[in-house]
This record gives structure tokens, sequence and C-alpha cells, in this order.
């Protein structure tokens, strides 16, 4: 897939980086964003958004394609090549931890890291946990299985199933994927 002309090391406003990412897709551009934005869930999309080489602490080397900091969202370079459903998909998982943020911000971090070192530390307690550990390794499911990330895949899978559905209601056709 071509690399798409995505700004790189600038910060963009998410809602925008929407916009700019269907931009490339195609079909109607018209129908295409009406489906997309009537897909997504109620999430803050005015923070801003940076694709860059390396994400901050080097958190790309532990396999993450984003991370969200303060409100601020870092995305790898290698997103803008994948399908234009990566890009949104990954748009929507950071506002999750965007809005999570903005409700706890003196406790998400605590919560994050303690939710994360806890499920490292905890034996294959749960069906979840270990089947889990299974698939990814015991780093793989103490991420996972932290809440927040809970919250955003599950959100993230929601959105989806949505588009999905709307785009075979409305006949529209697009190389999302």
């Amino acid at each position: 897939m071509p690399e798409r002309d995505l700004p790189r090391d600038v910060w963009i406003d998410a809602d925008r980086l929407i916009t700019l990412t269907l931009r490339h897709a195609s079909g109607d551009p018209e129908s295409l964003e009406r489906a997309v934005r009537s897909s997504l869930p109620e999430l803050p999309l005015d923070f801003p958004v940076r694709f860059t080489s390396r994400l901050p602490f080097r958190l790309d080397r532990a396999g993450m394609i984003g991370v969200t900091i303060f409100g601020r969202v870092w995305l790898r370079d290698d997103l803008r090549q994948r399908p234009a459903i990566a890009i949104l998909s990954t748009i929507v998982h950071e506002a999750v931890h965007v809005a999570q943020q903005r409700a706890s911000p003196l406790l998400f971090y605590p919560a994050y890291f303690g939710g994360w070192g806890l499920n490292l530390l905890r034996p294959g307690s749960g069906h979840y946990l270990r089947s889990m550990r299974s698939s990814r390794g015991r780093r793989g499911a103490a991420y996972r299985s932290i809440p927040a990330e809970r919250e955003a895949y599950v959100v993230e899978a929601r959105f989806r199933a949505r588009l999905l559905r709307r785009l075979g209601q409305e006949g529209i056709a697009a190389d999302l994927f």
C-alpha cells in the first residue's frame, strides 16, 4: 500500500487526521466520511496527533503503534502505510485513552501502571489472562489486561463493526481494509 501524504513530525488535530486519511480511500468521499463519522463513538477528537519514527520511551520496541501521554498522541510512522481502517481504529483507541485521562487526570497513570504490574505478577488466574498469556506472552497479556486497555480495545472493535455494518447498509464500496 502506498504511503499517504499524512503529515509527519508535526502535531495535527485528530479530527483533521480522520479527514486526511479518508481523502485517500476510493469511493465517494462525502458518503464515506458520513459513514465513518456516524460510526464513531462519542469521544473527544480535539487532541493533537503526531506521526514519528520513534514513540516516547521507545515503546515502539515493545510493539506498540501508538501512545497517549497527557492528552497527546504519538503514532509510529509505519502506520501511515497501513490501510485506512488501521489508522481510524488507532485514532479511536487513543481517543478512549484521551477521554480516560481527562476523566481521571490524577488517577489514570497510577491505575494504568498498577494494573500492568499486578497483571504481570498475578499467577494465571482467570480465563482471560490465561488465554492472553498463551497467545501474547506474559508482558503482552499484562498489557492487554489493563482495564483501560480492555476498554479501548472493546470500543475500537465496536467502531470497526459499526463501520462495516454501515458501509454494507449504505452500499458504499471503499478500500478501507
